[in-house]
Order: C-alpha cells, then structure tokens, then sequence
C-alpha cells in the first residue's frame, strides 16, 4: 500500500469579475437563464488537505481510497462568503478486479452537498436585492454515486477489440444539483416557491473501441 497527503492554503488579493447562474449552474445553456449574475469579490482564499492510500489487495484486486477537505471562500465588503463548489469532504474509493482480458471496477463518490441561494420569504415591490446577500447561503443535499464497469478485450496481431459497459449511479438516487424559485405577485411584493433540480438518474452505456 501506498499513502500520501498533500495540504494548501492560497489567499488571492487580486481577483477576476466572473458570472454564475444564482440558482442552478446544470443546465444546457447557463448564459441564457434569468439567474446568471455578475460577481467582483475584493478577495477570496482556498484551503484544504487530500489524503490517499492505493496499492493491490490481492494479486488481481487493486483499491484507491481519497479522502479530500476543502473550502473556498470569496469576500464581499467585509463578508466572506462560501464558493458554490466548496463541498467541504469528500470521499472516493474504488476497487478494480483485473485479469489479461476481463476488468471489473466498482466506485463509490461521497461528498458534502453544493450550494444554492435562498431568497427572503418575501421581497417588497421595488427592492433590490443583492446578489451577493443570498450567494450560496443554502447547503443542499450530500451526492452520493455507485458506478460500475466492465470491459473484455479481445487482442489480434496489430489491434485490439474492447467491448465494455458502464452503469452510472446504480442506485437510481436523486442528487439535488440546484435550487428553482418560482416568483409570484402578493400583497405588495414577491413570495417565492421553492423546488429542486436534481442529476441524472442511473443510466447504463455499451460500447466496443477498436484500436490498431
């Protein structure tokens, strides 16, 4: 077995204007949808460590195991405000099963849930709200994914014929990517219905690749 850990800290004083959708960034044209706003922060920092430990089991059974603690932060003023992407752990183990023509491999993915935005209950007629005051201020669900694969090989003088199949997400789970706010007219303001954008469910793919 072999182990390894590496830890960072990175502080930026000097950031770029970039743009985000709000709410939900897994959609098929992020530039188009009505959440996609403009961030400047004034400063932002990164921090986090990556454990590893690899090697063979048996002779045919080989294993990855990561572990990984991350946070990003941008500041705002003088708020420091969570990035959407800062899952703060997560876990990958995979387990492979290789012989000189069949391999079979099993993974599993955890991670603390991404970040969406959730507005006030209400918002007066005519106020403006900030991007930056709701950016991220929702933990969504943990992802959790089990993908299986397999392939058998197939070699010839001067090529090779590999047929495989995959199954992403086995367990069917609904891993909530986004948040979607439905606004409507009331007494004055905007009130706000709230419902979930989830990933793809389990999906399997075949496929043969030849190589010559």
């Amino acid at each position: 077995m072999v182990a390894g850990i590496d830890a960072y800290r990175k502080n930026y004083s000097r950031t770029k204007r970039r743009f985000e959708n709000l709410f939900n960034p897994f959609v098929m044209i992020p530039e188009l949808e009505a959440d996609r706003v403009a961030l400047g922060p004034n400063k932002a920092r990164a921090r986090g460590v990556d454990l590893q430990v690899r090697g063979p089991l048996t002779a045919d059974v080989s294993t990855v195991l990561r572990y990984s603690y991350m946070d990003a932060e941008d500041r705002f003023g003088s708020d420091w405000v969570a990035r959407r992407w800062s899952q703060r752990h997560t876990v990958n183990w995979m387990l492979a099963w290789e012989r000189e023509t069949f391999d079979l491999a099993a993974a599993v993915t955890w991670h603390s849930g991404w970040r969406g935005a959730t507005p006030p209950a209400q918002v007066p007629d005519g106020e403006v709200l900030p991007a930056e005051s709701i950016l991220n201020n929702t933990e969504l669900d943990d992802y959790v994914s089990l993908d299986l694969s397999a392939s058998r090989t197939w070699r010839f003088n001067r090529a090779a014929l590999s047929v495989y199949a995959d199954v992403t997400n086995v367990l069917g789970r609904r891993n909530v990517a986004g948040l979607d706010w439905d606004a409507s007219e009331e007494d004055g303001g905007f009130v706000f219905e709230r419902s979930t954008d989830v990933l793809l469910p389990m999906i399997p793919s075949v496929g043969i690749l030849l190589v010559f």
